[in-house]
């Protein structure tokens, strides 16, 4: 098969931090911006109702636009200046320089896009990014893939990029840009495997059927395959789902770890021990600065860990494939409500799973192959890192290491992702780890 055009991308991206104490002005700051907030949403449906009746001409929408955007950039501007004196942290994703402002794939050229403008998308759609989700430019991974994706021939696109840099926006802005809300029908399909499919290959199987039935109706469907790790399993599997002259993203293997996240191991000499470092340090710093994820192999474990914490008067939740969807769903809504703030789970929850107020992740055990336990699972050790530190956030990860067979995997990773894991000295003291919440940012 004809491989298409292939781009490794970098790390690059730049994040800012806002964060000052509240002052006596909160109430009317509070006020102020509710106006502006108003002011804004009322000036939008204006300028919208002006645009529909006027002609439509190409210069009277792009005036439109950009009166649009300066009205949006001045109401993002009066949010971050009341969230800078009400202490509330914000973190967006800044744009940093691309290795290549233009690409050509084939007989297309491809320029990457500075502003969301630049995607001649819809008034709609820009009033989502900007009002509803406060978006201020494109992503690394979205400044270069949508351009690909909206650009005719719509050409499919496999593409790879760190967790938390945007990739569910790609993909929603491509299903959203080619969508006629006129015609009453499904005009798109968005796919997300479950892991317990994935074991069993049946998604692959479920897949390829239903690519062979849209096809059967529409041979120019385009395909839009996303995530943060391909194996060459997965690979190959995609490669029979997408046409001859399809893109490519790609990261390399050893720019794949965040650097936005601390990675610690901790040496522990048999489960009491474990238990105890999860009691006496992470959770007691842990808790007084946001949420945290603890992560085992099984369902039996998770059951220890919930019955040996709650015993000892931690209010946690524990999640995995055994319960049924209403209480799954339930334990996952009450987290990210805020309700609970310590959640135990299998590695059901290491794809995919967005909760910004996660900075700490604990591989209470190491993730291993099923098939194989001696040996590391790089994804899943990538995807369950990637639950701290969301979109540049700051985070920690603690990865136990109980005997020297943990030892060998933790070294594997390390060399895998060509990196070395920072050790927590033996003693496990507090201090150690006082020292190693303040290097991660969280003290």
């Amino acid at each position: 098969m004809e491989v298409g055009n292939m781009l490794r991308l970098k790390e690059g991206f730049e994040y800012k931090s806002l964060a000052r104490r509240q002052d006596t002005k909160l109430e009317k700051l509070i006020a102020e911006h509710e106006l502006l907030k108003k002011v804004a949403q009322e000036e939008i449906n204006n300028l919208q109702r002006q645009l529909a009746q006027s002609k439509n001409s190409e210069a009277v929408r792009n005036t439109e636009i950009i009166n649009l955007r300066k009205m949006l950039e001045h109401e993002v501007c009066q949010k971050e200046t009341l969230e800078r004196e009400i202490s509330i942290l914000q973190i967006q994703p800044l744009q940093t320089n691309l290795d290549a402002d233009e690409v050509t794939s084939g007989d297309t050229p491809y320029s990457s896009a500075a502003t969301f403008e630049d995607l001649n998308l819809s008034l709609e759609l820009l009033k989502g990014l900007y009002v509803e989700m406060k978006f201020q430019k494109p992503s690394k991974i979205q400044a270069i893939s949508l351009p690909m994706i909206l650009t005719p021939p719509y050409k499919d696109l496999i593409a790879q990029a760190h967790n938390g840099s945007g990739k569910a926006t790609c993909f929603v802005l491509g299903m959203l840009s080619r969508v006629d809300p006129n015609l009453k029908r499904t005009q798109a399909l968005c796919i997300c495997p479950t892991r317990e499919l994935t074991i069993q290959d049946g998604f692959q199987d479920d897949s390829l059927k239903i690519m062979k039935d849209i096809e059967r109706g529409n041979a120019r469907c385009q395909v839009l395959l996303f995530s943060a790790t391909f194996d060459e399993t997965v690979k190959k599997f995609v490669a029979r789902t997408v046409k001859n002259d399809h893109n490519q993203l790609f990261v390399k293997k050893e720019e794949l770890s965040l650097n936005s996240v601390k990675q610690y191991k901790v040496t522990c000499l048999d489960e009491v021990a474990k238990i105890l470092v999860v009691k006496e340090k992470i959770l007691e710093f842990g808790q007084k600065m946001g949420q945290a994820i603890i992560f085992v192999n099984s369902k039996r474990s998770a059951a220890m860990l919930h019955e040996t914490l709650t015993v000892i008067g931690y209010e946690v939740t524990t999640i995995h494939g055994a319960l049924n969807t209403e209480d799954r769903d339930k334990i996952v809504k009450e987290f990210k409500d805020g309700l609970t703030q310590v959640l135990i789970s299998t590695d059901l929850l290491a794809r995919g799973f967005d909760q910004q107020q996660v900075n700490v992740v604990v591989n209470y055990d190491l993730p291993v192959k099923f098939e194989n336990p001696s040996e590391p699972n790089y994804e899943v050790y990538l995807h369950r890192i990637g639950r701290a530190g969301r979109f540049g956030r700051k985070g920690a990860v603690f990865s136990f290491v109980m005997d020297y067979s943990d030892q060998m995997i933790m070294d594997k990773i390390d060399q895998y992702f060509g990196m070395k894991t920072i050790e927590v000295p033996p003693s496990n003291s507090e201090e150690d780890f006082k020292v190693a919440m303040k290097a991660a940012g969280l003290m």
